[in-house]
């Protein structure tokens, strides 16, 4: 998978838009459900869901090429500096992890 940002490193308060596009067997209709989920750190093995994760979204998508959008109202309160990121779709009750990584995050100077 290759996910790509528009431009330079996203600011904290902007809307996030990651597009990315899946490689090998996989398309978007092959899962039940597509996500990508960012962390300010990886969780420990104790905690069993996403519910303290920075922002976890739906991916949309046709095909190979599919598209995650995290809301400015959502990254607002993103701490700046490197995140974690991945991207796991689930078919049935099997969940594959499809990619992952850091996502760059800079702080905005202005407090609008």
């Amino acid at each position: 998978m290759t996910a790509h940002i528009d431009g330079k490193p996203p600011h904290r308060g902007d809307k996030i838009t990651i597009t990315f596009t899946l490689d090998g067997e996989w398309v978007f209709e092959d899962f039940d459900e597509l996500f990508m989920t960012v962390r300010d750190g990886l969780p420990a093995s104790t905690v069993v869901d996403d519910s303290a994760a920075l922002g976890k979204v739906a991916v949309t998508g046709t095909g190979t090429a599919c598209q995650a959008v995290f809301p400015a109202a959502t990254t607002q309160s993103w701490p700046a500096g490197k995140l974690n990121w991945d991207v796991q779709g689930k078919v049935g009750s099997d969940v594959h992890t499809l990619e992952s990584g850091l996502l760059t995050l800079i702080g905005d100077v202005t407090r609008a």
